[in-house]
């Protein structure tokens, strides 16, 4: 009989005189199928950044990271803190650490971050030690994630009254050992920056590992060109750019940018210049010397006339033990070519205010605005998917997607436009100029209305425009409408 129960396995039994056949009945029957929830997507972790923290300085290492999205159920990662720098004199672990957002340190090398968070911080403490020291580096594994931080020393040799050392100088009862001659550095324990060996650009000459922090300033820019220089790796790949606006009897004031960079041992940096909106030029003619300052001034010709007083941009590189504002070099680090007018505030891990200045403005009826940009360098910048090799349409996004457009009609030509942004708003972010002839600038190659660049990055998130149409007025200075964007 076909019931509608569910049994088990049941046997039925015929029995004729002594002889018994056993059959099995099979039920047909089963449980009700249950539709089982779909898994929680488990956050990816996108990165982890890091600062760089000074001996002495009260600072704590500061590693933030960041997923995609927040957790929907608490998760545990493998933790750990590595890198050449000794656990106990150069930073401290343990109870020590201090990590934001509700996020727990387990204490067996993994930590639990709960439910609803996205991203974090882990705050390590910076020892200060009397070690002379290279710059050495702390890291920590979240997975298979790595973020890198650098601990940079404040000790120096020092000369005093006392008498020098010798090799019998033997250790004293201090927890340290009293250093001999065999403790001074060598030119080999620290990186230096030099000029290369080709006389046309720098290199890092060190042990394996080491590096150093560079900062470029344009000392001065006179000519009737605007010059940039394109900084160029080891490996052919443009790592960033600075320039100057002008500076010529007419434009008695230049607008000079800077760059940060951090450079390992045994890396070059070379450059290519763009004049105005030419075509890059490989091999510049530049003269590089060392100046009495622990400097070395690299000099350009841009070669406008037949002139050879190289000074046409005059930049100034120094050795420095890290940038004062990271922020800053963090959000410029996306600043390569000099149509990359883009900034970087993946970071951003609290409120933050973001101000657009202009330096210098020509037209009272010009406005500035800020859209959100997605992509990267590799596959292209888009606004609101749509990129720069489509111009009609990408200035068209632009307008479209300005953040607060009502904000945007200001009077007088010093403008000074500010954007409230939360750390759900973190990614990268643009300028954009709207001129008093109703056209619309942005970052990209080609993407004016007459197809030329019309945005130049002349220093760290600093930007010059140039307002006018080819064959309209244009000069090609970018000094029309220039902008600075800070964080407060």
């Amino acid at each position: 009989i076909d019931d509608s129960l569910i049994e088990n396995t049941e046997t039925a039994i015929l029995s004729v005189g002594s002889f018994s056949g056993i059959g099995q009945i099979f039920d047909n029957d089963s449980l009700p199928t249950q539709i089982e929830p779909a898994p929680i997507a488990k956050p990816k972790l996108l990165r982890i950044n890091a600062n760089s923290a000074l001996e002495g300085a009260n600072e704590n290492l500061i590693y933030r990271v960041n997923f995609d999205q927040r957790h929907q159920t608490s998760q545990k990662y493998q933790f750990s803190v590595g890198g050449n720098a000794s656990f106990g004199l150069d930073y401290l672990t343990g109870r020590e650490i201090f990590i934001t957002n509700g996020v727990i340190s387990n204490e067996d090398g993994s930590i639990s971050v709960p439910a609803g968070t996205q991203n974090f911080e882990v705050h390590v403490p910076v020892v200060d030690d009397n070690i002379i020291e290279s710059t050495e580096i702390a890291s920590i594994l979240i997975g298979t994630h790595q973020g890198i931080g650098q601990i940079f020393d404040n000790d120096n040799i020092t000369t005093t009254d006392k008498p020098a050392l010798d090799i019998n100088d033997k250790p004293t009862s201090s927890d340290k050992p009293t250093p001999d001659i065999n403790d001074k550095p060598t030119s080999s324990d620290k990186p230096t920056l030099d000029i290369s060996n080709d006389n046309q650009g720098l290199q890092i000459n060190g042990p394996s590992g080491s590096g150093l922090w560079i900062q470029l300033n344009v000392e001065e820019g006179r000519d009737e060109w605007q010059n940039n220089l394109i900084l160029v790796n080891s490996k052919g790949k443009a790592i960033g750019t600075l320039g100057s606006t002008p500076q010529t009897h007419r434009h008695p004031t230049a607008v000079l940018g800077n760059k940060h960079l951090y450079l390992e041992a045994g890396e070059t940096l070379h450059f290519q210049q763009q004049s105005n909106n030419f075509r890059r030029l490989q091999t510049p003619l530049l003269k590089l010397s060392e100046a009495e300052s622990d400097a070395i001034v690299i000099a350009l010709e841009d070669g406008r006339t037949d002139g050879s007083d190289f000074n046409d941009l005059v930049i100034q590189v120094k050795v420095i033990k890290r940038p004062k504002d990271m922020k800053a070099v963090e959000t410029a680090n996306k600043q390569i070519h000099t149509f990359d007018g883009v900034l970087n505030l993946n970071w951003l891990e609290t409120d933050q205010q973001l101000t657009l200045e202009t330096l210098k403005n020509t037209d009272a009826d010009n406005r500035i605005g800020l859209v959100p940009v997605n992509g990267n360098r590799s596959s292209g910048y888009t606004i609101d998917g749509v990129g720069t090799n489509t111009p009609k349409a990408f200035r068209r996004a632009l307008r479209d997607n300005l953040i607060n457009p009502d904000q945007q009609t200001l009077k007088g030509k010093s403008i000074s436009q500010s954007w409230n942004l939360s750390s759900d708003e973190a990614g990268l972010y643009a300028p954009v100029l709207i001129t008093d002839d109703n056209l619309t600038f942005g970052f990209g190659k080609s993407t004016g209305a007459d197809g030329a660049q019309h945005l130049k990055v002349l220093g760290e998130n600093v930007f010059g425009f140039e307002d006018d149409l080819a064959r309209q007025g244009s000069d090609w200075h970018y000094d029309d409408v220039i902008v600075e964007a800070t964080l407060a």
